[in-house]
């Protein structure tokens, strides 16, 4: 229950964050941090029940590089050479980090799920 309430705490200051920035009153950075932090504890544990290795440490790692080219970093960046300005750019490369992230994290749950209900 305690972890139940952090989640829609932080889902609550996220949304007050979101419509501020939506709104032009705020910032990135808080909601950045904010992300960033709930990230850490989220995954620490994660990992401290699944352990910190296979598709824990690749689906980290993706989260991470998502996070280094995510919208609210990624504006200064060159385009990279697989770039087409008429159709892709960072943000896509962001969604693909993402969508690589979660699926280690599904096959995680699966390979833990498989584990322990037998």
């Amino acid at each position: 229950t305690t972890l139940f309430g952090a989640m829609l705490a932080v889902s609550a200051v996220n949304l007050k964050l979101v419509e501020d920035q939506i709104e032009g009153k705020g910032a990135p950075l808080p909601r950045s941090a904010l992300l960033l932090l709930y990230f850490t504890f989220s995954v620490s544990h994660i990992g401290g029940h699944y352990g910190h290795h296979g598709y824990w440490l690749a689906g980290v790692g993706l989260y991470l590089m998502g996070f280094a080219v995510s919208p609210p970093v990624h504006h200064n960046f060159p385009p990279a050479p697989w770039h087409d300005t008429e159709r892709n750019g960072w943000h896509e490369d962001f969604h693909l980090l993402l969508f690589g992230a979660d699926a280690c994290f599904l096959l995680m749950a699966v390979e833990f799920l498989r584990q322990h209900t037998t």
